[in-house]
């Protein structure tokens, strides 16, 4: 097994980080600027939503609506978005109806993504988001 990471596995571990601890869905394309600084918005924008798709359909994270204060599990639970929803905030390039400020799309870890991202490996995040 190679001990390298490519680009885009390394990305996806900033976003189980990010998922693991809750946070708002608009910092995953501000990471892609990070992780991708010679693509185009666009193209960052589509490694991102790429990313997250690979995240979704291996059950590691949940894209969840919730109030900018509130990330209890209860919340994740009962603003759980369908891959409909997401798919359509997608193609309308990433924006959420009835996002804003303070009801926003969040991602969370599922049981399952918590137990990768326990597993980690300290060189698994790239030295840009660990510094």
């Amino acid at each position: 097994m190679s001990t390298e990471f490519s680009k885009m596995e390394r990305f996806k571990s900033v976003l189980l980080d990010e998922a693991n601890a809750r946070e708002d869905l608009g910092l995953a394309y501000w990471w892609a600027k990070k992780a991708f600084p010679g693509r185009t918005s666009s193209e960052q924008i589509e490694a991102t939503h790429a990313a997250l798709r690979d995240l979704l359909d291996q059950s590691l994270i949940v894209l969840f609506r919730a109030d900018y204060q509130d990330h209890s599990d209860s919340a994740v639970e009962h603003g759980r978005l369908d891959r409909d929803e997401i798919e359509a905030a997608f193609a309308a390039g990433g924006s959420f109806p009835n996002g804003g400020r303070h009801r926003s799309i969040w991602l969370a870890t599922t049981e399952k993504g918590s137990q990768r991202h326990a597993a980690l490996r300290p060189d698994a995040l790239p030295g840009w988001y660990r510094d």
